[in-house]
């Protein structure tokens, strides 16, 4: 029944839209709504109930926009051998922060509405534009009412070493939400990508530039779009051992599911606006407003589940 259902969802996904002949398997871009500016929906937009809210958060060419894909396919249930995969951008690269909201989804592994939030990369121009990107998160965030379940903070595993410059942005990063460094903490996980083994150089480094999180998790996105065609679905299934792209594959959704069903207990947070100009200290630190306490979803809160229309 659950392959059923599965199959059904699919079907709905891919009716209409016109598949992307991509570098490994057919891409079908996924049917999502503009609800607002910069905000987009797959499916009807449930009124009532809770939504997962998560924002990704990292340096410029860290994978945030590949690791939205690959929970987007996820949260779909897509598996490894599955002879396509769902597009959730059509832009690799992320020009401005953008919302989408999955309220369509597969729910055996997305038992509640998830929104991620895209947003640019750090260290992409100057630092004032990284001044005016932490701006422009906030402002998004508040302004659309948006309580966050959790920050995704992407970053490298092979990341050894990090410059100075690279050490201030990544302290100040939580700061686009918030003073409230110990609530944020709560909500806040690290995700390693291109990891390709358990040995992850990065965690030193985000420890030495003061990076505060919950718990990490080791992903490989690009195991995720990978065409395996060494030998037929069932021959493989049944004759072969797991090759190394399997292993990243399983190895990245298992990171996923547990990231998606931790998120699930954590209490909200609320981003205000500032009561004061941004002033840059020693560090190029800067100020921003307390935030006010947030609601904890309700214990075992669920919601009813449908295809939705598009």
């Amino acid at each position: 029944m659950m392959e059923e259902n599965k199959e059904i969802l699919h079907e709905a996904l891919k009716r209409g839209s016109v598949e992307v002949l991509g570098e490994n398997l057919p891409n079908y871009p996924l049917p999502f709504k503009l609800i607002k500016t910069d905000q987009f929906s797959l499916g009807e937009i449930e009124k009532r109930g809770i939504c997962l809210n998560v924002i990704l958060l990292g340096l410029t060419g860290t994978g945030k926009s590949r690791l939205l894909e690959v929970i987007g396919n996820y949260g779909l249930g897509v598996d490894y051998w599955d002879p396509y995969r769902f597009q959730v951008k059509k832009d690799e690269h992320t020009e401005k922060i953008t919302s989408y909201t999955f309220s369509t989804r597969y729910e055996n592994r997305l038992p509640l509405p998830v929104t991620i939030i895209d947003t640019p990369g750090f260290l992409n121009a100057t630092a004032e534009d990284d001044r005016k990107l932490m701006g422009d998160i906030r402002n998004f965030i508040h302004s659309n009412q948006m309580p966050i379940h959790a920050v995704a903070y992407v970053i490298p595993a092979s990341q050894g070493r990090l410059t100075a410059e690279q050490k201030t942005v990544l302290w100040n990063m939580p700061k686009a939400l918030g003073e409230d460094e110990e609530r944020i903490k709560r909500i806040s996980y690290l995700f390693c990508t291109f990891a390709d083994s358990k040995l992850l150089p990065v965690l030193e480094s985000v420890k030495e530039a003061g990076l505060r999180y919950k718990t990490h998790f080791a992903v490989n996105s690009a195991a995720y779009f990978v065409d395996e065609k060494v030998l037929s679905i069932e021959e493989n299934k049944e004759n072969r051992e797991k090759s190394i792209n399997e292993l990243l594959w399983t190895m990245t959704t298992e990171s996923v599911r547990e990231f998606l069903e931790d998120i699930q207990c954590n209490w909200p947070f609320q981003v205000n606006l500032p009561i004061k100009a941004l002033k840059p200290q020693t560090g190029d630190t800067k100020e921003y407003m307390n935030t006010a306490p947030a609601r904890a979803p309700t214990a075992g809160a669920k919601l009813s589940i449908s295809i939705g229309k598009f």
